[in-house]
């Protein structure tokens, strides 16, 4: 999932009022001295993501969390879902 400035389509959520919306490959066209050219990409900005380990201890403003099918150990989720001050503030 990922926010995009000046996106019009449809979202999956709004998170403080910004879009988040799922990513989606764009193929381009246009014609060069050889004949018509082609190029997908996906655009992306930077960002970063943390371990549930790492995260003890933390308070963060917003989450994305996968908890997945099963815990991978005891209290995992728990810690995960208590990073943030409110369940608003989690994107499952």
């Amino acid at each position: 999932l990922v926010s995009f400035d000046k996106y019009d389509g449809p979202t999956l959520t709004n998170i403080e009022g910004i879009p988040v919306v799922p990513i989606a490959p764009i193929r381009r066209m246009w014609e060069g001295k050889s004949g018509i050219c082609s190029r997908l990409q996906i655009s992306l900005s930077f960002a970063w993501a943390i371990t549930v380990h790492k995260s003890q201890g933390l308070t963060l403003t917003k989450a994305v969390i996968d908890l997945g099918r099963k815990e991978f150990a005891a209290g995992l989720s728990f810690v995960a879902i208590f990073r943030v001050r409110s369940l608003d503030d989690i994107l499952f």
